[in-house]
C-alpha cells in the first residue's frame, strides 16, 4: 500500500508541475501578431489578441487580428465557461503547432478583454 501512495504522490507532483510555467522577464510568451505567429517555429509560446470569427469543426476555429487569420484549436474545457462571439475581443495563450505547410495554435487559455 505504501508503494501505491508513493506512486500516486509522484504522479500528482508531475501532473501539477506540467501545467505551470513562469511568465515574466526572460520568458518566451510575448504578445505577437498573427502575421508573426505564422513564421514562428513549432512549440513556440504565443499570446495573441483578436477575435474568433468562425468555428471550423468541433475544436478548430478561425482567429483574426489586424494582421491576418490563423486556425486555432481550443478544447471545450479551455473556454472556462465563457461564451464568445465574433464581436468579442479576446486574448489567447497557446503554442505554435507547425506541421508541413500548416501552422495552427493549440490554445491553452482564453481571456475576454473588456472594452
Amino acid at each position: 500500500m505504501k508503494q501505491h501512495s508513493i506512486f500516486f504522490a509522484i504522479a500528482l507532483t508531475f501532473s501539477a508541475s506540467s501545467q505551470a510555467e513562469f511568465v515574466g522577464p526572460g520568458s518566451e510568451t510575448l504578445i505577437k501578431s498573427v502575421k508573426t505567429a505564422l513564421k514562428l517555429s513549432d512549440d513556440t509560446n504565443v499570446t495573441l489578441e483578436g477575435n474568433i470569427v468562425k468555428q471550423l469543426n468541433s475544436e478548430m476555429y478561425l482567429f483574426q487580428d489586424q494582421t491576418g487569420q490563423i486556425e486555432i484549436e481550443i478544447d471545450k474545457e479551455d473556454f472556462n465557461n465563457l461564451t464568445i462571439t465574433p464581436e468579442d475581443n479576446i486574448q489567447i495563450v497557446g503554442e505554435i503547432e507547425s506541421e508541413w505547410n500548416s501552422v495552427t495554435i493549440d490554445v491553452d487559455s482564453i481571456v475576454l478583454i473588456k472594452s
